[in-house]
């Protein structure tokens, strides 16, 4: 059972990154990211097949975090994580580090740890103190009802934010339009997409067959939060390699980043059992590379 799931995985991978080569220099997708800036037909086609995945496994959904239960604290969770994943790195990446550049994506590696660490630490008191808080079941619902609303507003406020920033800014529609773009597929097809391959089927499907016999922090996870981690990192690494063009760059920085932000994501994941919240997380690019459009 072990082996078996581990070359499936393993399979999956490769051909899906094939696919992706075999589909870049098609003249469609090249059009559409050069209007758009991404191939949200691409996108589509990534999240169609992680789906289709899925449900050959002949598991429930719900056990790939595809779920409305505990949707709730999935989305507080993985809003709270902005803190801890977007703000220091884009504080790193002003005072002059590149996650391009392999040193400086090691040392970005090793803020994106330590913010992990300082998150589950926070994320443990604050459940901790909440249950010597709560009065009965109805005053937690309220609570929980409350907070939803707000986290709510909040993601709205901080996903509109660049657009306005844009519009104020610049008035300049092509702006505009890319800062739009940008917000859209890094919510809707990098965030929730991605997260929906890498910790909802990829990590999930390691998981059944290797089991999370760890815990740390109160969190249980096993191999297939590092797997999955190690997966989105060697993605990236390819991000620029298209062999059916002739291209063969290697983005050494890019994948090591990404292989701790994948990380951090994998614990959110293995946090609240539910895609919003590392969903939620990941869609936090949406808001870093809309900024840095305007002031990078």
């Amino acid at each position: 059972m072990k082996a078996k799931i581990l070359i499936e995985v393993i399979l999956v991978y490769l051909l899906t990154q094939i696919l992706n080569w075999f589909l870049r220099p098609i003249w469609f997708f090249k059009w559409e990211s050069e209007v758009l800036g991404f191939s949200f037909t691409g996108g589509l086609i990534n999240i169609s097949i992680s789906l289709l995945l899925i449900y050959l496994t002949k598991k429930e959904f719900k056990s790939y975090g595809i779920k409305k239960e505990n949707w709730e604290t999935s989305l507080d969770v993985g809003l709270f994580s902005w803190i801890f994943v977007v703000f220091p790195v884009i504080f790193l990446i002003f005072l002059g580090l590149d996650y391009m550049k392999l040193l400086d994506s090691l040392i970005l590696g090793g803020a994106i740890v330590g913010s992990l660490l300082l998150f589950l630490v926070i994320l443990r008191k604050q459940e901790n103190q909440e249950r010597q808080e709560l009065d009965s079941e109805t005053d937690s619902d309220e609570k929980m009802g409350s907070r939803t609303k707000t986290n709510l507003i909040l993601l709205a406020i901080l996903l509109s934010f660049p657009i306005i920033l844009a519009i104020v800014l610049t008035m300049n529609p092509a702006i505009i339009g890319r800062s739009i773009s940008i917000i859209t597929f890094q919510v809707v097809f990098s965030g929730f997409g991605e997260e929906l391959r890498y910790r909802g089927y990829f990590q999930s499907r390691i998981n059944q067959g290797l089991g999370t016999p760890y815990n740390f922090l109160g969190v249980s996870f096993g191999s297939g939060i590092i797997i999955a981690a190690a997966f989105f990192g060697i993605s990236h690494i390819f991000n620029s390699f298209s062999p059916f063009e002739g291209i063969f760059t290697l983005e050494w920085g890019w994948g090591i980043y990404t292989f701790f932000t994948g990380f951090f994501f994998g614990f959110i994941m293995e946090k609240t059992r539910n895609l919003i919240g590392p969903g939620i997380s990941h869609s936090s690019d949406a808001f870093g590379q809309a900024l840095f459009l305007l002031f990078g």
